[in-house]
C-alpha cells in the first residue's frame, strides 16, 4: 500500500479536475515558442532539457509500475514546482541574491510544509468508511489474486489442489504464468470480462472455478478489503483534492504559456 505522504509526492503524475468551481484552474494559453523551452510561467521558462530529464525518469518507474507516463502529466508536474517555487520565493524574507541562488530549496522547503498540512487536514470517519463499501452484496470493487495458465487441463489440476487446501499464493508462484498474481483492487469493467463476471460473484476468501478466456485460463480469488485499506484510500483521495485545490489557486494567479510545438 502506498503511503500517504509517498502519494501526495507522486500525486501530481496524475491530475484530475476538481468539481469545486472555486478551485478550477484556468486553461494555459498554448502558444509557439522556442524548441528549447516547453512552458513559461510567469515568464520563467521550463526548458526542454528539464522536461526530458522528468519524462526520463518517469518512464523508468513504469518500468517497475507498467504504466506508462503522460508527457502532459509530466510537464504539469514541472509547472507546479515552477509555482510553488516562485510561491516561496515570493514569501521569503531573504535578499535578492539569496532568493535567486535558493529558489528550488525554497520551494522543496515549501512543498514539504504544504504536505504536513494536508496531511493534517485530510481525515477520514468511520461513517466514510462505511459509506464507501456501500451494498457489499455488489461491490464495485474488490482485491483480487490469480493464476493464469495456458491450458485448461494444467489450470483443472491447479484448481483441484486448491479444492484440496493447496495454498493459493504458492501455486500462483509455482504454475501461474503471470507473476502478478496480485492485481491489488480491481474496479468492474478493468478486467475481461469473464474473469470480472466470475471474480465480482466471488465472497471475500472464496476461489473461482477455472475461467476461460482468450488470453488463457484463470482461478481468482477475492481477498477481504480491510478497514485500514480503505482508510488509507479515502485519505489519499482528499490528499490528492486538496493539494491539486492549492495548485489550482497558484494556477488561477499565475500566467502560463505551453509551447503548442510540443502539446499542440
Amino acid at each position: 500500500m502506498k503511503k500517504a505522504l509517498l502519494f501526495i509526492l507522486l500525486a501530481t503524475f496524475i491530475l484530475s479536475g476538481c468539481s469545486n468551481k472555486e478551485t478550477v484552474a484556468k486553461r494555459p494559453q498554448r502558444q509557439p515558442l522556442p524548441l528549447t523551452i516547453v512552458a513559461k510561467v510567469n515568464d520563467v521558462s521550463i526548458s526542454k532539457k528539464s522536461f526530458d530529464k522528468k519524462m526520463k525518469a518517469a518512464r523508468d518507474n513504469s518500468l517497475k509500475s507498467g504504466q506508462m507516463p503522460d508527457p502532459e502529466n509530466i510537464l504539469e508536474v514541472l509547472i507546479d514546482e515552477e509555482l510553488i517555487a516562485q510561491a516561496a520565493v515570493k514569501k521569503s524574507k531573504l535578499s535578492s541574491e539569496e532568493k535567486a541562488a535558493q529558489k528550488y530549496a525554497l520551494g522543496q522547503q515549501m512543498k514539504r510544509s504544504l504536505i504536513e498540512k494536508i496531511k493534517k487536514k485530510a481525515t477520514v470517519t468511520s461513517k466514510e468508511v462505511v459509506d464507501y463499501l456501500g451494498d457489499k452484496k455488489s461491490p464495485n470493487e474488490i482485491h483480487l489474486l490469480q493464476i493464469v495458465l495456458n491450458e485448461e487441463k494444467s489450470a483443472q489440476e491447479v484448481a483441484n489442489s486448491l479444492l484440496r487446501g493447496g495454498d493459493f499464493d504458492a501455486l500462483a508462484k509455482e504454475y501461474s504464468i503471470d507473476q502478478q498474481y496480485d492485481l491489488g483492487v480491481v474496479k468492474r469493467g478493468e478486467l475481461d470480462s469473464a474473469v470480472e463476471a466470475a471474480a465480482f460473484q466471488l465472497k471475500p476468501g472464496e476461489i473461482s472455478q477455472v475461467v476461460s478466456t482468450g488470453f488463457g485460463y484463470y482461478i481468482v480469488k477475492r481477498v477481504p478489503l480491510s478497514e485500514e485499506f480503505i482508510m488509507e484510500k479515502l485519505r489519499n483521495a482528499k490528499e490528492e483534492k486538496i493539494w491539486q485545490e492549492q495548485m489550482n489557486k497558484l494556477r488561477n494567479k499565475a500566467e502560463i504559456v505551453i509551447n503548442q510545438n510540443f502539446f499542440g
